[in-house]
């Protein structure tokens, strides 16, 4: 009775959910130091003192400025993703069964879901994350204040669900394998 109750979209979505957020949540400092390094081309260090100058500027916290809308879009992301790959996988296993080799279904799987996250939730999440830690970084020329939650809907305000979904286009050819 209970297996008939079950949703085949829920254990996927539930699994994208946790994975998501603790991915978000642990690679995110990375994101701020790759960010950081890419948006200012005056810094010329490495990795490590990028890490040591962020922290005693903005405190350990400061790593993180920017992760509460990530934690909203990035398990989002991987529900999506976790779900369209496997409900893909299944139809192409259904009907092309086994004509066509294991790799090909789940590479084509792979790219629908790749597709389906990127053009919901990816590439925004992107704009925003890279506006939080470049306004952050730009001390008193800020062009944002307050929280995450606030500064996203700033932007969206100042450029529009559109602006803040620019990326979209030059986001999916580079992301293809995020599966």
């Amino acid at each position: 009775m209970a297996s008939e109750l079950r949703s085949p979209w829920l254990t996927p979505v539930l699994s994208g959910v946790v994975a998501g957020a603790c991915e978000t949540t642990l690679n995110y400092p990375l994101d701020v130091v790759k960010t950081l390094r890419q948006t200012n081309p005056s810094i010329n260090a490495s990795a490590f003192s990028v890490v040591s100058q962020r922290v005693a500027e903005h405190g350990a916290l400061g790593m993180y400025r920017g992760l509460s809308p990530m934690l909203f879009f990035f398990p989002a992301a991987a529900a999506i993703r976790f779900s369209v790959y496997g409900n893909a996988r299944s139809a192409l296993d259904e009907q092309l069964g086994s004509s066509v080799g294991d790799a090909p279904r789940s590479i084509l799987a792979a790219m629908a879901a790749s597709l389906a996250v990127n053009v919901s939730v990816g590439a925004p999440a992107e704009t925003i994350m890279v506006t939080l830690v470049t306004d952050q970084a730009a001390g008193a020329q800020r062009r944002f204040h307050g929280g995450a939650a606030a500064t996203s809907l700033a932007l969206v305000r100042e450029t529009g669900i559109r602006g803040a979904s620019s990326k979209t286009i030059v986001s999916l050819p580079r992301k293809p394998w995020r599966c």
